[in-house]
């Protein structure tokens, strides 16, 4: 840099100097640094977790909480009657379960941290805890639908829950197959939803409420749904709205239209209770 005439030490009157001489390039500059960076980590982050799929069937929140159990373990002595060590098994327990669940908590509770990040860390126990082998039948070609319900608003439910009889057929599903968009807090939620539609070919998927997504998360939606159609791979995926959306039909991607008297012939009560007594509870 040239001498404008202040000492090398006086590094604030340099940045104060540089700032009025090119303020505007130099904030671009540094957003376009910041972007990269973001998208930088962003495509590591996915990548994280697409290397560990079955950390895709959890929200990062859950992830932190799982890992701060574990450390709480570690300083414990990985005491398998602590409150810690259930909270950790019953999040785990909503996916199938590898049958050496429990040893396998125990041997990453003995372990010292990796000095990695947290993330990877239990991403990877986690993955290591689904019992990857627990559905190995296919449902075939990919089918993705988009659900379009025309009904009173006091009856919104009850239609909701008779289209879920209805693509789940004589099973409940499991709660990581279904995404509420009346009730997400994070626009995250969308785009893990949509990596566990890509990473679990062999589940069923369903986005209710579609209607009342942000704008920018049903295009996330749309676009996904697009890219899927101009490749190969195979998914499951029911989007459900009572309202128009920006979704909409093309190659690959249909349209089912209901109303009140279409879904007449399915029975949630019945359904629900058939699912309850299967699950044995």
């Amino acid at each position: 840099m040239a001498d404008v005439g202040f000492g090398s030490d006086d590094a604030t009157k340099r940045l104060e100097f540089i700032l009025s001489v090119n303020s505007e390039d130099l904030a671009q500059e540094w957003l376009d640094e910041a972007d990269t960076m973001i998208e930088e980590c962003k495509g590591w982050l996915g990548q994280v977790r697409s290397s560990n799929r079955q950390s895709l069937l959890f929200w990062k929140d859950e992830l932190r909480f799982i890992f701060l159990c574990m450390c709480d373990i570690r300083s414990g002595g990985g005491d398998k009657d602590s409150v810690e060590w259930q909270l950790i098994m019953s999040i785990l327990s909503r996916m199938p379960l590898h049958p050496d669940c429990s040893n396998l908590l125990a041997q990453f509770a003995s372990e010292a941290p990796s000095g990695g990040s947290w993330l990877e860390e239990v991403s990877i126990f986690v993955s290591e805890c689904g019992n990857q082998d627990h559905i190995t039948s296919s449902l075939g070609s990919s089918n993705v639908i988009i659900h379009k319900v025309d009904c009173l608003d006091n009856t919104i439910f009850a239609a909701q829950l008779q289209l879920m009889h209805h693509i789940y057929k004589n099973r409940c599903p499991a709660s990581f197959e279904y995404l509420d968009a009346s009730s997400i807090k994070s626009s995250e939620h969308v785009a893990i939803f949509l990596e566990r539609v890509r990473a679990f070919p062999q589940h069923i998927f369903v986005i209710a409420y579609v209607e009342r997504l942000p704008a920018s998360e049903q295009e996330l939606i749309a676009t996904f749904i697009a890219q899927h159609a101009r490749s190969a791979d195979t998914m499951h995926l029911h989007c459900i709205q009572s309202k128009d959306t920006v979704l909409y039909a093309s190659p690959g991607v249909s349209i089912s239209s209901w109303n009140d008297s279409s879904l007449n012939e399915y029975y949630p009560s019945q359904w629900l209770q058939g699912c309850v007594a299967s699950n044995g509870h």
